[in-house]
């Protein structure tokens, strides 16, 4: 059996991802965290999906969080499953 990595949100997010874009897709359930107790966490591997769907689908990165505002990296449901 192995260990799954947990990230807190903190430590997930990045100037790509802001803490509050993190927090705010997870509680929309576009971002793959879960919380645990009071903290939100993601499965390391689960980020790295994400991270991966976010750049196929093309998105600039110099964009800014509010010009993403409509941008679902779940949308074809083919992350979650």
């Amino acid at each position: 059996m192995s260990l799954i990595k947990l990230l807190t949100l903190k430590e997930a997010s990045s100037s790509v991802f802001p803490l509050s874009t993190l927090r705010n897709w997870s509680q929309q359930g576009i971002y793959p965290a879960f919380k645990v107790g009071k903290k939100w966490v993601v499965a390391e591997d689960d980020h790295n999906k994400f991270v991966e769907k976010y750049k196929e689908k093309g998105v600039a990165i110099t964009q800014t969080p509010l010009s993403r505002r409509n941008f679902d990296p779940s949308s074809e449901r083919g992350f979650y499953g």
